[in-house]
């Protein structure tokens, strides 16, 4: 059952590789290694290792990553046009970079962004709502000017 499953997985890809080779003529071969290299080469997995948000952020910490790619690791990955770094970055853009703004954003809002199915608006609203309970929890504190904090407010 296994190498059944394998071998409709091969046509499969072969066959898409076929549809999307245009109309020059080439053989399986080509198909095969066509596929292989455009995979190795695009989206974050062609990047340097060093670069890749999931390397710097074991590497470095979470404070070192910029928040297009904190948003990144959460959406996971991107689309056939562009990166998880890019999509983060063009929803970013979108509200002058702003996280405030995209932490309003509904979920038909998300969407429209092309590569935001419902799986990765679902892991991204996830996130943001986690954030506004843990801050909802945080004590906060009253100020006078130039002093301490005198008392946490309810």
């Amino acid at each position: 059952m296994d190498d059944f499953e394998w071998l409709i997985s091969g046509f499969s890809s072969l066959l898409h590789s076929a549809v999307h080779a245009g109309d020059k003529e080439c053989s399986v071969h080509d198909l095969l290694s066509q596929s292989k290299t455009e995979k190795s080469s695009s989206g974050i997995k062609g990047w340097d290792p060093a670069s890749r948000p999931r390397e710097r952020l074991a590497e470095l910490g979470s404070g070192a990553l910029e928040a297009k790619e904190l948003i990144a690791l959460l959406i996971g990955s991107g689309c056939r046009d562009l990166s998880a770094v890019e999509l983060a970055e063009k929803m970013l853009c979108s509200v002058g970079g702003d996280l405030g703004k995209l932490s309003e954003m509904s979920f038909s809002e998300l969407s429209s962004f092309k590569g935001m199915g419902v799986a990765k608006c679902c892991a991204l609203l996830s996130a943001i709502e986690l954030s506004r309970r843990i801050y909802s929890t945080v004590p906060k504190f009253a100020f006078q000017k130039g002093r301490r904090p005198v008392g946490v407010i309810k």
